[in-house]
């Protein structure tokens, strides 16, 4: 479907109904591109950039089949700029994360530019994504929707399929509780008494 194209972040996209509010197609039946939820590892928040099946493309071959990456944007939270990453590592090159707030109470985190090829994610999947996180902040709390939403868009940036993760793990996994203690053992019984003595003749 196509959106409006908003030409500046702080112009109000509220007419704009759905995320990535810009003018791009967002349909995923074509395009293989994911992003999976690693979790936290070390001082990183880690997604994976993977592929899924889709069917094969009709005719005219639409424009976000096998499509490159270019951009990643996450739907985040406003007010939370102190918190969000400000670097990411992709295939080894650092690149900057920018957080960009609108006026309609939501934000975007992105990392752009990139310019990774359909070829490269087929042939090096999973394709790590480091956001190198802010110290004392829970990076979670950008993740205020109950899920994770996520768009990523090819380098001509008119092709800006949405995703969902579902699940967001929690920061730090609570060890299972202990197994329960086997009840003591009941105390030996009592051997019988013995049998009554036969009086003497």
């Amino acid at each position: 479907s196509l959106k409006q194209e908003s030409p500046d972040p702080l112009v109000d996209p509220s007419q704009w109904r759905n995320f990535p509010w810009c003018r791009c197609d967002d349909d995923t039946v074509y395009n293989p591109n994911r992003l999976a939820l690693q979790g936290i590892v070390g001082t990183n928040l880690v997604f994976n950039i993977i592929l899924a099946a889709v069917p094969p493309p009709p005719f005219p071959t639409p424009k976000c089949y096998n499509a490159d990456i270019g951009k990643i944007e996450w739907n985040v939270a406003s007010g939370k700029k102190a918190c969000a990453p400000k670097k990411a590592t992709v295939l080894g090159q650092e690149r900057t994360v920018t957080y960009e707030e609108y006026t309609n109470g939501r934000a975007i985190l992105k990392i752009s530019p990139l310019s990774i090829s359909n070829a490269q994610v087929a042939s090096l999947q999973p394709i790590p994504v480091f956001l190198q996180l802010v110290p004392g902040c829970d990076v979670f709390s950008l993740f205020d929707l109950g899920f994770i939403q996520y768009s990523l868009f090819n380098v001509k940036k008119d092709c800006c399929p949405v995703g969902i993760i579902p699940v967001i793990p929690p920061q730090n996994q609570s060890p299972p509780p202990p197994p329960p203690q086997n009840p003591p053992p009941p105390p030996p019984l009592s051997p019988p008494p013995p049998p009554p003595q036969s009086p003497p003749p």
